[in-house]
């Protein structure tokens, strides 16, 4: 397949599942990621591996697998090291602390957005688009570690960061979400000094958001954040208007993990309203959501599992076909298209490291003759015959194509015009005992960083073609480097 197209395709699958992703589709998402990534590894196209897997990590992510989402993580953690994309181990690094946040192992997830920061400040000097957007997104994270932590000192100096990166972002829909996290936060600041004049404008601010699409693909997860802030500072009315917006958006993505986070914020709101039934009604509600999770897990697994079966078979089929392609159907050995297909390879490999090769034509002597005396079954069997008796001749030291008819060339690396002459021996003495004799002409040479393979192929024949004028049944062995 042509490289450009491939990764084009390639490009289109990503594309489509980070889409999916973002509308919470992650059934298709997975798909199309895994689709993107089995032409990215074809290629070994390492930073775009390295963006699949991190996609793939946000996915079991969203989905609630945090083991599987931290494993897609670390394996491109590790390829991104290996290659020094210091963008990537970012992205990474930070969203490894994000998942240990998520779980409020807030000193691990500290721990992982330091060494982001550390690869941030190697990227300074760097011309990147997204630069601002790294720095901003390490701010916030900080902001909130030290929240927790009521290190007001950092706190305050991580939202003047955040300011300052808020003022050179040129992307406006990153930029909303930024001013309305930026909002939620600044409430929060308010609450914990007590100044209860700010704090209230930046929740009616904050509501005034709400009703404007604020919570996009990019603040789904601000839900959880303003609702505690909500429920802490008793701002209750507020707070149940909140939960009953994330309800509505969590059925309208039907995301299940979303759904259960809404009820469990519920549950609390009643609970501190001292809403007896209501909380047990949510409870009851929670309850009915888990267990439609766990169905949910199973039909995932088992659809999962039935697409990762279909795409063995289909993966398996393609490798048949290519096997197909390259292998000579009457003798079993490798082909003409194989033979043009790896002999470049080939000579590259022997170019660098200096050494000599042999390639060699071999053309069964009156085959015409053979095939009136047997007939065509007969010739065939001679054809099979030969490519055996050829192969085993060569055992390690080298391969056999046939090239059509009763034509095959033969290619050996790293051995010497002796060895060649005593394979070649093996091989006329070998089809005497089926009465068969052959004619074979072998070059030796070191091959050049560009080599025209049919210039060589028509070397080697020209002494095939000597040894036939001379009698057949015979081979001759010659180093062209030395002509």
């Amino acid at each position: 397949m042509d490289k450009v197209a491939a990764i084009r395709i390639a490009d289109e699958y990503f594309e489509t599942g980070y889409i999916a992703y973002e509308k919470n589709e992650y059934i298709k998402a997975v798909q199309f990621a895994d689709s993107a990534m089995e032409l990215y590894s074809y290629f070994d196209e390492k930073y775009k591996i390295c963006e699949t897997l991190n996609l793939k990590g946000k996915i079991l992510g969203g989905k609630g697998n945090e083991t599987a989402s931290l494993e897609k993580y670390l394996e491109g953690l590790e390829i991104a090291e290996e290659n020094k994309f210091n963008d990537l181990l970012i992205v990474f690094y930070n969203n490894i602390g994000f998942r240990y946040e998520y779980i409020k192992q807030y000193d691990k997830a500290l721990e992982y957005y330091k060494i982001a920061n550390t690869y941030f400040k190697k990227i300074q000097k760097d011309i990147s688009p997204k630069k601002d957007e790294y720095g901003i997104k390490l701010s916030f994270n900080f902001f909130d570690m030290y929240l927790q932590k009521r290190d007001m000192k950092k706190v305050d100096f991580y939202y003047s960061k955040i300011k300052y990166y808020l003022d050179r972002l040129d992307n406006e829909k990153i930029k909303q979400f930024f001013i309305g996290a930026i909002t939620l936060r600044e409430g929060m600041l308010a609450w914990i000094n007590k100044d209860f004049i700010t704090m209230k404008i930046k929740i009616e601010e904050i509501m005034i958001l709400l009703k404007e699409s604020f919570f996009d693909e990019y603040l789904w997860l601000e839900y959880p954040l303003l609702v505690d802030f909500l429920l802490e500072s008793k701002h209750y009315e507020k707070c149940e208007k909140v939960i009953e917006h994330y309800i509505f958006e969590a059925n309208k993505k039907d995301d299940v993990e979303a759904k259960i986070s809404a009820i469990k914020l519920q549950m609390q709101l009643f609970k501190k309203q001292e809403k007896v039934k209501e909380y047990k009604e949510a409870c009851v509600k929670y309850v009915e959501l888990m267990e439609n999770k766990d169905m949910l897990i199973k039909k995932e697994k088992g659809f999962a599992l039935d697409f990762k079966i279909s795409i063995r078979k289909i993966d398996a089929a393609r490798k048949k076909a290519e096997k197909l392609l390259e292998i000579d159907s009457l003798t079993k050995i490798k082909n003409r298209y194989s033979f043009n297909k790896e002999i470049e390879g080939y000579f590259l490999d022997a170019n660098k490291k200096k050494q000599h090769v042999i390639l060699g034509i071999l053309d069964i002597d009156s085959f015409h003759e053979v095939n009136l005396l047997l007939g065509h079954v007969g010739g065939d069997r001679v054809l099979v015959a030969t490519a055996k008796i050829i192969k085993d001749a060569l055992g390690e030291y080298g391969i056999v194509y046939r090239l059509g008819g009763d034509e095959f060339v033969v290619f050996c690396n790293a051995i010497d015009i002796p060895k060649a002459e005593i394979i070649a021996n093996k091989i006329k003495e070998g089809l005497k005992e089926i009465q068969i004799t052959i004619s074979q002409g072998y070059i030796s040479f070191i091959p050049k960083k560009v080599e025209i393979i049919d210039e060589r192929i028509a070397k080697a024949d020209k002494f095939l073609y000597q040894v036939k004028m001379n009698g057949k049944d015979n081979f001759k062995v010659i180093d062209i480097d030395c002509i």
